[in-house]
């Protein structure tokens, strides 16, 4: 059933949702600390604000992924490796 995830119980997952779920805390990140940076740049630049957003919107959705996975996945699995020993 599903990823395994238990977060909500009971109810259907889609692989957006979970994603969306496991890149949460890196997205919290990212975008705080990269993404006003990356468009008030962009900005500055001349860029138009639409434009300026959804670039910076898929800069930080792409590094928030690369954080869960580079980052936090490994995290996890020592963690469970050291807890079991």
């Amino acid at each position: 059933m599903g990823s395994g995830h238990r977060w909500l119980p009971g109810q259907p997952r889609s692989p957006v949702s979970t994603s969306t779920i496991l890149a949460s805390y890196p997205l919290y990140i990212t975008h705080s600390l990269i993404g006003f940076v990356l468009l008030k740049m962009l900005i500055h630049a001349g860029m138009a604000f639409p434009l300026a957003v959804g670039i910076v919107l898929a800069i930080v959705i792409a590094l928030s992924w690369a954080l869960h996975l580079a980052v936090e996945v490994p995290s996890n699995r020592l963690g469970k490796r050291l807890a079991a020993a």
